[in-house]
C-alpha cells in the first residue's frame, strides 16, 4: 500500500465527512499536525500550536504559532498576539501584540478586527476603534455586534440610530448574547428602533438573565413590583386594575 505523505495525511485529517478542523484538531493526536508542520504546512503549524497551547505547553505553542503566522496564518497571528500579550512562552512585548494583531486584523480575521478596535478604542482612537468593531460585526460575531449596537443607541462615535441598534442588539441575541438580550429588552418595552412589546420584552428579560445578564432578572422584579403597585393603586381609586402577568423565574 502507497503510504500517504505527511502534507496529504494533515489534509485527509481535516475532512472526512462529519467533521470539523477544529474539534479534529483537539481530538487527534499532535502527531499528525507535527508531521505535516515539519514539512512546512503553515496551517498545520497553527493548528499544533493550538492543541500545544490548550496543553499549556506554551513555549513550544509560540514557537509553532510563529512559524506558522510568518507564512501567513491568520489565527496564529492573533494567537501569536495573545502570546506576546500574556507573555506566554515568550517575554510580554506590547508592541508586538499590537503588530501581530493588526497582521491578523489586516487578514480579515474577526476577533482579530474587534480586539484591535476595542484596544484602539481604549487609547482614546474612538473612530478609529468603532471602525475596526464595525468591520467584525459585518462578520457576526456577538460581541462585535453588541458593541456596536450600544454605540449606535448611545451615538458612541457614530451618529444615534435606534433602528441600528435594535438589529444588532437583534443579531447578537440570536446568537446567545446575554447583554444584546437585555439590551433589546429594553428596546422592546420601550418601542425604541421598533414597536412597542412590553410582554416580548420581560419574557427577553429572563432569557438574558439565564444568558449572564445580571441586571435582567432585578430589571424584572422591578417592572413587576411596579406593576403590583399600580394595580393595588388602582383597585384602591376604584379604577380599572392593570392585566396581571403569571409570576415567572428565570430557569
Amino acid at each position: 500500500m502507497r503510504s500517504i505523505p505527511a502534507l496529504d495525511a494533515f489534509q485527509l485529517h481535516l475532512t472526512p465527512m462529519n467533521s470539523t478542523p477544529t474539534s479534529l484538531c483537539m481530538e487527534r493526536p499532535p502527531g499528525w499536525f507535527r508531521k505535516a508542520a515539519a514539512k512546512g504546512h503553515p496551517g498545520a503549524a497553527a493548528h499544533l500550536g493550538a492543541y500545544l497551547f490548550n496543553a499549556e505547553e506554551y513555549a513550544d505553542a509560540f514557537a509553532w504559532f510563529e512559524k506558522a503566522a510568518i507564512e501567513g496564518e491568520a489565527d496564529a497571528a492573533y494567537n501569536l498576539a495573545t502570546c506576546y500579550e500574556r507573555g506566554l512562552g515568550c517575554d510580554a512585548d506590547d508592541a508586538k501584540a499590537a503588530r501581530w494583531l493588526e497582521t491578523a486584523a489586516d487578514a480579515g480575521l474577526s476577533k482579530a478586527q474587534y480586539a484591535l478596535g476595542t484596544r484602539r478604542r481604549r487609547e482614546g482612537e474612538y473612530s478609529r476603534g468603532y471602525a475596526l468593531i464595525d468591520l467584525a460585526a459585518r462578520q457576526g460575531l456577538p460581541e462585535a455586534e453588541y458593541e456596536m449596537a450600544d454605540a449606535n443607541a448611545r451615538g458612541l462615535g457614530v451618529p444615534v440610530d435606534a433602528a441600528a441598534a435594535t438589529a444588532g442588539f437583534a443579531s447578537a441575541a440570536r446568537k446567545g448574547h446575554g447583554n444584546a438580550m437585555w439590551c433589546l429588552a429594553w428596546h422592546m418595552i420601550r418601542g425604541s428602533g421598533c414597536d412597542v412589546d412590553v410582554d416580548g420584552g420581560e419574557d427577553l428579560l429572563l432569557k438574558a438573565a439565564v444568558h449572564g445578564a445580571k441586571q435582567a432578572e432585578k430589571d424584572f422584579k422591578k417592572l413587576e413590583s411596579r406593576k403590583r403597585k399600580a394595580a393595588a393603586a388602582a383597585a384602591g381609586a376604584g379604577g380599572p386594575r392593570p392585566r396581571a402577568r403569571r409570576r415567572r423565574t428565570a430557569r
